[in-house]
C-alpha cells in the first residue's frame, strides 16, 4: 500500500531535516502534489516516480524518516509553514 496524499503532506516536513544533514533529495510525490511539493524548497528536487534514469545511494520511504530521526512526541519538526501555495 501507498502513502496518502494526507502522508505526503504531513511527512514531507522530514525533507527539510535531510536538507539541513547536506543530503541531495530526489522525490517523487503523487502527481496531484508535484507543485504544492515544490515549495519544499530548492535543495529538494521533484522527479517523476517511474523515472530511473536518475541515480542515487539511497531510497527510504516518506514514511520511515520519523523513524531514522528518532522522532519523539517532542521532536516532530515543526517549522510553519513549511509548504506553500503557489
Amino acid at each position: 500500500m501507498g502513502t496518502g496524499l494526507g502522508d505526503t503532506i504531513q511527512f514531507c516536513r522530514y525533507a527539510l531535516l535531510l536538507l539541513r544533514a547536506d543530503v541531495k533529495i530526489l522525490f517523487a510525490p503523487q502527481a496531484q502534489l508535484k507543485s504544492l511539493m515544490a515549495s519544499l524548497g530548492n535543495g529538494v528536487r521533484i522527479v517523476e516516480p517511474d523515472d530511473h534514469s536518475r541515480s542515487f545511494d539511497y531510497h527510504i520511504p516518506l514514511m520511515s524518516l520519523p523513524l531514522l530521526f528518532g522522532t519523539t512526541v517532542n521532536t516532530i519538526p515543526s517549522t510553519t509553514p513549511y509548504l506553500f501555495c503557489r
